[in-house]
């Protein structure tokens, strides 16, 4: 194989040379190998490492800026794993890691550092290390046959949150089946940063001890000529045996090749056993569509290309049937994603075909009911999202079929998924919500009025206004709120009439609103049911909701009103109309109007003649003044 050259990322299936008939080549055992018969130059770099290197001082500056950056990297990933969810939080985390790294780039230029199992290192000085667990570094990349880690100078911020999400990925989650660091780093194409792998294996009969020092020799030799500033630092950028051969002692090349190993214990079979039925489970899949779209290169007829339809429809079941999500998009965007023009004429328009094909057997009936009990089950965010953008594909035709799950659905996530897929598909479908406004359960018809309140028809305010007589309660008070949200006189009007309806609630909702749409009707409306007769009949919440409301006016012929209110006697009614002024004192307390402070303010100045209200208006002020303050008293 050819390893490209640093900063081309992830070499194309061009790039890869065909995989020869496995030859037979026997390796003779290789003795400890002394400094004399290392590579030229690395004998010196071995002789010279500990005396001298360690202690120049550039290359101490360069340990001491790598320990900083790496504690500052620690801190970054810790805070986000933490907050995995606070996505734009993730530059504020990263920055102090990202820059420490710039700036040892730009002072030092590229970084290459030495993977051992528990540490990284570089000219034989620790820079990282962490107890020995999974979430140490080193030992993801060490685990997986990472032997170093190259950092180049251009690496920007983007590409060191990549890295760093790399680090974090759980590969217990069946999502990263059969990845590992390496191969998640080939398919991210990091441009800037790179590593080479060096897998363990047995040289001949030779003893564990003596294959580790050739590995050994192998990862120097690679540290060195990547550290150096000689011109053989880009010598790898093609690395076959023969340059090995050429530059390692001790190592030579035969006619065949002779693999021994260690008999497996039951124990290590049984953990083969379950990676290859894990891989089995979950890799059948992709590598099947792989098959199958690959098959678009030849010339394909339409028997062929039928029975790649059905091939791609059991893919599409099965992905349902185990809730794969993920999956299933990845299935449905190869498809979008093959290039036509590069493919035969034949094959392109069965291709085009198949695209609008996929699409419908996606939007049959069974299909969307089980995606839809699929997303009702999510509680995952990045499940949600992949349903929706599976859901947007399906289009118009499926709005039935959509709206008759969204009223089975009960999960308020789920439910919103689905009415943001039904307002996509816009005013096309307006008359198939309006029918469904008719219905008795409040959550679907407050859905639909959602929907029909993001599309903006020109007779939002009508649709809604029918609603106002509907027998089900919480869908009137989202009804009101829809028609206040429209701010016109005839809203209004709705909402005027709203405040004699039989339900007190309605009656409350409404008089909040009121002022939303006009505040000089809002006065008339409310002075009105303020100073009726039946007013005082009323509960002392509804009361109470009423002046609040018309002390958010801050309006002289209000104020007037509540002064009439507190100076009121009466002999025959003395303790209902005590408990009135109280209620209304409370109610205006509860305003954070400065113009309702001033005025009670003022009617404290000019006194009450009973000990008890001027008491209560004294705390009321107290209690404004400290919200109006902040809560500081002063």
């Amino acid at each position: 194989m050819k390893i490209k050259p640093p900063g081309q990322g992830v070499p194309s299936e061009e790039d890869l040379d065909p995989i020869p008939d496995i030859p037979v080549i026997k390796l003779k055992p290789v003795p400890t190998p002394s400094p004399e018969g290392l590579p030229e130059g690395l004998g010196e770099m071995k002789d010279e490492a500990p005396a001298m290197r360690e202690h120049d001082p550039d290359v101490q500056q360069r340990v001491l800026q790598l320990k900083e950056f790496f504690e500052k990297l620690n801190k970054s990933l810790k805070n986000i794993s933490l907050y995995r969810h606070a996505t734009a939080q993730y530059g504020k985390f990263l920055e102090p890691a990202f820059t420490a790294l710039d700036s040892l780039l730009q002072e030092h230029g590229n970084i290459t550092l030495s993977v051992e199992q528990w540490a990284f290192k570089i000219h034989q000085a620790v820079v990282y290390d962490a107890e020995p667990s999974e979430q140490n570094l080193a030992f993801r990349f060490y685990r997986d046959g990472v032997r170093l880690l190259t950092f180049r100078e251009g690496l920007d911020e983007q590409e060191l949150l990549d890295f760093i999400l790399l680090c974090l990925t759980n590969f217990k989650d069946p999502e990263f089946a059969g990845e590992d660091m390496v191969s998640l780093m080939w398919k991210q194409d990091l441009d800037h940063i790179e590593h080479v792998v060096m897998e363990t294996f047995a040289l001949g009969k030779s003893s564990t001890e003596e294959t580790k020092i050739e590995v050994d020799k192998i990862v120097n030799y690679l540290y060195h000529s990547l550290t150096t500033a000689s011109k053989d630092s880009l010598q790898f950028a093609h690395l076959a045996l023969d340059d090995l051969e050429l530059e390692l002692d001790n190592i030579e090349q035969v006619s065949g090749l002779h693999v021994e190993g260690e008999v497996l214990k039951q124990g290590d079979l049984e953990a083969i056993a379950k990676d290859l039925e894990q891989d089995l489970a979950l890799m059948w899949q992709p590598r099947f569509a792989t098959v199958l779209l690959g098959l678009f290169e030849g010339e394909l007829d339409e028997d062929l290309g039928a029975r790649i339809e059905a091939g791609l429809v059991i893919l599409i079941d099965s992905f349902l049937m185990l809730e794969n999500l993920r999956g299933l998009e990845w299935l449905m965007r190869s498809i979008e994603r093959i290039d036509v023009r590069n493919l035969p004429l034949s094959s392109s328009l069965l291709l085009q075909h198949l695209r609008v094909r996929m699409v419908d057997r996606l939007s049959e009936p069974e299909r969307v009911d089980h995606l839809a009990g699929v997303l009702e089950k999510s509680a995952n965010q990045k499940q949600l999202d992949l349903a929706r953008s599976l859901l947007l594909r399906l289009g118009p035709v499926s709005v039935d079929t959509l709206l008759t799950a969204l009223e089975r659905m009960t999960r308020p996530e789920a439910r919103a998924v689905m009415c943001d897929t039904l307002i996509v598909f816009g005013a096309d479908s307006l008359d198939k919500y309006i029918e469904r406004l008719t219905s008795s359960k409040a959550n679907y018809v407050r859905d639909m009025l959602t929907i029909i309140q993001e599309i903006d028809p020109p007779d939002k305010l009508q649709i809604a206004a029918n609603l106002l007589q509907h027998p089900n309660l919480a869908i009137r008070l989202e009804a009101l709120k829809v028609v206040a949200g429209s701010k016109s006189r005839t809203a209004s009007a709705y909402l005027t009439k709203a405040l004699r309806d039989s339900d007190p609630q309605v009656r409350v909702t409404a008089a909040r609103l009121l002022p939303q749409s006009d505040t000089g009707i809002a006065k008339r409306s409310l002075m009105a049911l303020a100073t009726d007769d039946g007013f005082r009949e009323k509960s002392s919440q509804e009361q109470m909701v009423i002046w609040s409301v018309l002390a958010g006016l801050d309006d002289p012929e209000v104020f007037s009103y509540f002064r009439e209110q507190l100076h009121l006697s009466s002999l025959l009614q003395k303790k209902q109309l005590s408990e009135m002024r109280k209620n209304l004192i409370k109610a205006l307390a509860s305003s954070a109007s400065i113009g309702v402070y001033r005025f009670l303010a003022g009617e404290l100045g000019e006194g009450f003649k009973d000990d008890e209200m001027q008491k209560m208006v004294e705390r009321a002020c107290v209690r404004m003044k400290e919200r109006l303050l902040g809560g500081t008293g002063g």
